[in-house]
């Protein structure tokens, strides 16, 4: 099946069309208050990051330290995976994907 081409009109009104607006943005030089709310919020927003990492901050979730020779190890000593995840305290996923990645 081939995808079919999307075509968006420029001339949509964003009160009667408001999913339209959310997904495409704001139009050019939108004097709307609400439009330009969003991009001060957007600015702000990326430039507090900015901020942050040149301040050394890291987002995000934090790594999970684990020790992937000990996983491989117990594999090949013959451990199933759940007994290995349970001994090392890590979802059956984590640990499958560790061994896979061996």
């Amino acid at each position: 099946m081939q995808p079919v081409p999307v075509q968006v009109s420029s001339a949509f009104s964003v009160e009667c069309c408001p999913v339209e607006a959310f997904f495409l943005g704001p139009p050019k030089n939108s004097k709307r208050p609400e439009w330009q709310e969003r991009l001060k919020i957007s600015e702000r927003t990326v430039a507090g990051l900015e901020r942050a990492r040149k301040q050394g901050r890291v987002g995000g979730r934090p790594r999970l330290v684990l020790d992937r020779d000990r996983v491989r190890r117990l594999r090949n000593e013959g451990k199933s995976l759940r007994e290995i995840s349970d001994q090392m305290g890590l979802s059956q996923t984590t640990t499958a994907r560790i061994v896979k990645t061996a």
